[in-house]
């Protein structure tokens, strides 16, 4: 320590404050520098890469680069300034060893984050933007780094969730998705004629300018799907585009409840359970 307060002293203090002067100077021109290429590759992405899968990905590895980037820039910056002050980085990069070691062995949940993260980018497990399930909660990825994923879900709350802990993932929007509509009709309905019922809806949602360009295909009916002591169920399943299957759905129930409604079908009532109630009070 006394022989880095003699060093530090004969250094003209005005000299010193330059330099660090300077070296902050380097670090903010980088640091807009880099804003400015992000910008750019980002622009370029979004005009570029036609296909969206191919560009979420790029876009994802491109906002973690970046992160990643500036941390680098923060810690070479922090490194100059220590030797502008004359201490020595040798011995500060041994200790630094040392600590480093005996952190990691009481933040191995913390490794396990990070080591989580690189998996996740190199597995192209999920994207921001995707809709997936992870760690009991599920949302949108809105923000990922090398140690936590953010999600927003359909209330708005934002999700923290350690990489680490990310264990089974289900990805609503890779690939293809699949939109799902159930109707429940009294046990007496007409199967054939809710069949043609429920090709003509499917019809109205395939000739909507707004909805077809998203369904893969023909959609399909399942009739009886289900039954039960109160209501035989009719199902719609179309495959559409990665996250398109809620704007499809809700075509699909629309149409096919006008057609329903206009050839005088009835939607069942669980009434033999609202009996059950009765008699039991």
């Amino acid at each position: 320590m006394s022989e880095w307060m003699e060093t530090l002293a004969a250094v003209p203090l005005a000299l010193i404050i330059l330099q660090l002067a300077l070296l902050a100077l380097f670090f903010i021109v980088v640091r807009m520098v880099a804003r400015l290429v992000r910008g750019r590759v980002q622009h370029g992405l979004e005009t570029a890469v036609l296909d969206a899968d191919r560009r979420h990905r790029l876009e994802t590895l491109h906002r973690v680069g970046y992160g990643a980037t500036i941390t680098a820039l923060a810690v070479l910056t922090l490194f100059m300034a220590l030797q502008i002050l004359g201490l020595p980085i040798g011995p500060l990069l041994g200790s630094a060893g040392v600590v480093g070691l005996a952190i990691s062995l009481g933040a191995q949940t913390l490794i396990r984050d990070y080591l989580g993260g690189i998996l996740i980018l190199a597995e192209d497990q999920f994207r921001v933007g995707d809709v997936v399930e992870v760690g009991g909660v599920a949302g949108e990825v809105v923000r990922m780094t090398m140690r936590v994923t953010y999600l927003r879900d359909l209330h708005g709350k934002l999700h923290t969730v350690p990489n680490g802990d990310i264990r089974l993932i289900s990805n609503l929007t890779r690939d293809w998705s699949r939109a799902v509509v159930d109707f429940n009709l009294e046990l007496g309905a007409d199967m054939d004629q809710v069949q043609g019922l429920m090709q003509s809806a499917i019809a109205h949602v395939q000739a909507d300018p707004a909805a077809k360009d998203l369904i893969i295909g023909d959609p399909d009916i399942v009739t009886w799907n289900n039954i039960t002591d109160w209501a035989v169920q009719v199902r719609l399943l179309a495959r559409t585009l990665p996250g398109k299957q809620w704007g499809v759905a809700r075509e699909l129930r629309r149409h096919g409840l006008e057609e329903l409604k206009a050839a005088g079908v009835r939607l069942a009532r669980p009434t033999t359970l609202l009996a059950e109630e009765r008699s039991s009070s």
